[in-house]
């Protein structure tokens, strides 16, 4: 049996590896002799310094055109490449495998026609090659244009599909909106799978270990990626360059140490080291504030994170690795699946709108996070929730493939499905016991 991970595993933002390491990770203790192999829908095959440069010049000159003329640009060089290179990569990928599974991330999501296309073309031939397919905790974007809805639509509602689910309430309801009327069963929700993180990449007994002073970790986002990927007004009192270096002067003036660091996009690398170059750090007091070295690979991220005592960030996943690692965290809005995984963990008094974030409120919001802390039962309730989610889609796809669902359930981490998801042995039919 072969199952394929159809995602994009190798994106240089490497909380998206981070998703992929740990729903691999969970696949394999689940389903043992089954073979499973990613699918990166940017055609990558590993992790490498030199991923999105391209991508940060091409988002740079794409940023500067009229809407509808970026737009339109944007579909032909997607769909160029899906036909020039993609698709023969995919049917690489793809080939001999049972079933593929698309996840997690915000991969239902139209920013210029990007995932559309490709999650198009991989569909195809996916169903060319009459796999299984399953969905599994993906984010869904507020706005699509009418051409993306379309490829979305095609790339679905046909296909063969034993299990679905998004990755929070927001989510859900925008897919009961796109989906509106086609034949597709409404999804259960999934809460994403990085915040297992803690059990995939275990603390290194060489990990470097904080000072006397707390050391706050403070993830920092190139501008352009975050306005051309919002689905909200950012309306900050400042530039974002100035809000992370007020940030970071706001922090060492309460005691604290900073570390700034990315998710390892080379765009955040260049902003961040613009924003804190020599001048800047000897102003705040170059003793007080690291530069962390770029992760190259979603584990050096884990440990960068795991380094801290607390977490400030606009990146998604630099919060979900800080939570599932029970290490407080603030999150700055820019789009609303920041929000949406804070409501999932109840932890809304900790995300900033983005029309509210400052320097100052995400000080305070961090100390009210640090004085809170993560409770130790709420946390095990979500860590279990998610194993629970991650059992639900393991008996789908073992009653799918043939495998038996009593023989995943033996090895998985709950004692029923039906208490998981009730909704989940109506669809998959009775649970062997």
């Amino acid at each position: 049996m072969k199952i394929v991970l159809v995602n994009v595993r190798y994106s240089p933002n490497l909380g998206d590896g981070v998703i992929a390491d740990c729903l691999e990770k969970a696949l394999i203790d689940r389903l043992p002799g089954v073979e499973i192999v990613t699918c990166d829908l940017a055609g990558r095959a590993d992790y490498a310094p030199g991923h999105g440069r391209a991508r940060g010049a091409v988002l740079k000159f794409l940023g500067l055109l009229p809407d509808a003329i970026r737009k339109k640009l944007a579909r032909l060089i997607f769909e160029a490449v899906a036909r020039l290179r993609l698709m023969s990569f995919y049917r690489v990928r793809l080939a001999n495998a049972d079933l593929a599974i698309f996840g997690g991330g915000q991969l239902l999501s139209d920013a210029d026609y990007n995932f559309p296309v490709k999650i198009a073309a991989a569909a195809a031939v996916a169903r060319a090659l009459r796999l299984k397919f399953a969905m599994y905790s993906l984010g869904v974007g507020q706005e699509w244009s009418i051409e993306g809805g379309a490829l979305f639509r095609e790339a679905f509602v046909n296909a063969d599909l034993v299990w679905a689910s998004v990755r929070d309430q927001a989510s859900l309801a925008r897919w009961e909106r796109h989906f509106g009327g086609a034949e597709l069963a409404t999804p259960e929700i999934s809460i994403d799978p990085g915040v297992i993180a803690a059990e995939v990449y275990p603390a290194a007994d060489t990990a470097l270990l904080p000072g006397a002073r707390r050391r706050i970790g403070l993830c920092v986002a190139a501008p352009l990626t975050l306005d051309l990927h919002t689905d909200q007004e950012i309306a900050y009192e400042m530039s974002k360059a100035a809000l992370y270096s007020e940030i970071a002067r706001l922090l060492i003036e309460s005691g604290f140490d900073v570390t700034a660091f990315t998710n390892g996009a080379p765009d955040d690398e260049a902003f961040l080291k613009r924003i804190f170059n020599a001048k800047r750090r000897a102003a705040l007091g170059a003793e007080r504030i690291e530069i962390a070295p770029r992760p190259l690979r979603p584990g050096d991220l884990v440990g960068l994170v795991r380094r801290c005592d607390g977490i400030i960030a606009h990146r998604l996943h630099a919060n979900i690795i800080a939570y599932g690692l029970r290490i407080p965290h603030v999150g700055l809005g820019w789009d609303s699946k920041v929000e949406g995984f804070f409501r999932e963990v109840g932890r809304e008094r900790f995300v900033i709108p983005a029309a509210e974030v400052s320097a100052l409120r995400a000080v305070e919001t961090l100390r009210g996070a640090l004085d809170a802390g993560i409770d130790e039962q709420s946390h095990r309730a979500v860590i279990r929730r998610a194993n629970q989610d991650l059992d639900s889609l393991a008996v789908a796809i073992g009653d799918a493939l043939g495998i038996g669902s009593k023989d995943v359930i033996r090895r998985a981490s709950s004692a029923s499905v039906a208490e998981i998801h009730p909704s989940a042995s109506a669809r998959l039919g009775p649970i062997a016991s």
